[in-house]
């Protein structure tokens, strides 16, 4: 089998694609991966490299204006597209016009695989509601709708109207890690800290992950040799505005911004934390509805970490169902000190709750497993 993927982005950072291009590997299955030529001036990491079988072709419109620069990469990729391909996959909503476009004149079948979802309330400028006009025309003509949490998928269903449920593909990791690595404890003695314990965030740090009340919560953790510690692509504004509130509740000493590393070094630091914060704010659609869709939280259960989330209907049905973490407000600082020296504080309950998140790893949330349905429906819808 011969897929064609499309994403208006850089694939680096979407871990779901740096995966499943693996997973396809395994499979025998090729595909021609057409995306931006870009790397972020605050996510500077090196090209992933992907399996003999993908091919990434990185596109690089040259111009600056945002709408030209988005129609030259419609131009590009079109141009690029291989018509002996059997499926042609848009990964999000920018590449799903030049997909629909590219499946008119070739005619393989159209996967339109959503990471991140814009509601139609939140289509501001004039450019977005036109591409949303576009996802709402053509998302109900693809022959498979994939979305990484069913919350999410439901919104979708109903706000596109799509003629058949999406299918759920969780942003789970694919590999576990065989031993906890020493990689987050160096990367921190570099820098003169030396925690007991560390809770460990990573991911674009910033607002709307409740980064603010976990540091207001700090004073009240139960032991002052506990570190909070979050790591990623970091703008400066939020930066100053996260170390000067540290600066402020007096736990400067505890708590620690990483730059960000490359995806395929994320599980290495996570293994040397003791508990995954995975708090968020719910300020948008991709925030309320997040559990599987995280790949943090997805990342930590990969590693044995026990979970610290938010209160959501996702969540709660995660921790119910593999009793490997606690949910807690995101906006109350004493409950989220409550929800860490509870875990933190009880040798035994941590060892319950990673033991949980070992086993939904092997049961359910590793990639492998999330994504092969997918590939037999592929096979089989060309068959």
């Amino acid at each position: 089998m011969y897929l064609q993927s499309m994403i208006y982005g850089n694939p680096d950072y979407y871990p779901p694609m740096i995966n499943a291009a693996e997973v396809f590997h395994q499979q025998h299955v090729r595909q021609l991966l057409l995306c931006l030529d870009f790397t972020s001036a605050i996510w500077p990491q090196p090209p992933i490299n992907y399996p003999s079988s993908t091919q990434v072709v990185r596109l690089g419109p040259r111009v600056s204006n945002s709408f030209l620069k988005y129609l030259a990469f419609c131009g590009q990729t079109l141009r690029h597209t291989d018509r002996t391909a059997d499926w042609l996959i848009a990964y999000n909503m920018h590449a799903l016009v030049p997909a629909r476009i590219a499946t008119w004149l070739s005619r393989p079948r159209l996967a339109y695989h959503s990471h991140d979802y814009l509601e139609n309330s939140d289509a501001h400028t004039l450019s977005t509601r036109l591409i949303k006009a576009f996802e709402r025309l053509f998302a109900r003509t693809a022959a498979l709708v994939i979305v990484p949490d069913q919350a999410r998928a439901d919104l979708m269903a109903r706000e596109l109207n799509l003629p058949t449920p999406p299918v759920i593909v969780a942003n789970a990791a694919l590999h576990a890690p065989l031993q906890p690595s020493d990689r987050l404890a160096a990367a921190l003695a570099e820098r003169g800290y030396h925690f007991d314990k560390v809770v460990f965030r990573p991911g674009r740090v910033g607002r709307g992950h409740a980064l603010d009340s976990t540091i207001r919560s700090l004073p009240l953790w139960a032991n002052p040799r506990w570190g909070f510690v979050v790591m990623g692509p970091c703008p400066d504004e939020d930066r100053h505005w996260l170390e000067q509130l540290a600066v402020e509740v007096g736990v400067a000493d505890r708590f620690v911004i990483l730059p960000a590393v490359s995806y395929t070094q994320v599980l290495e630091y996570a293994s040397g934390a003791d508990l995954g914060h995975g708090l968020s704010e719910p300020i948008h659609v991709n925030n309320r509805f997040i559990t599987t869709a995280s790949n943090k939280i997805m990342e930590y259960i990969a590693v044995g970490l026990p979970l610290l989330l938010s209160e959501s209907e996702g969540n709660r049905a995660l921790v119910d169902a593999y009793d490997n973490g606690l949910i807690v407000s995101y906006d109350d600082p004493a409950a989220i000190a409550a929800g860490v020296n509870q875990i933190l504080g009880d040798e035994q309950r941590a060892a319950a709750l990673a033991a949980g998140s070992r086993r939904a790893f092997q049961e359910e949330f590793n990639y492998a497993r999330q994504l092969t349905p997918v590939i037999e429906r592929f096979k089989a819808l060309i068959g």
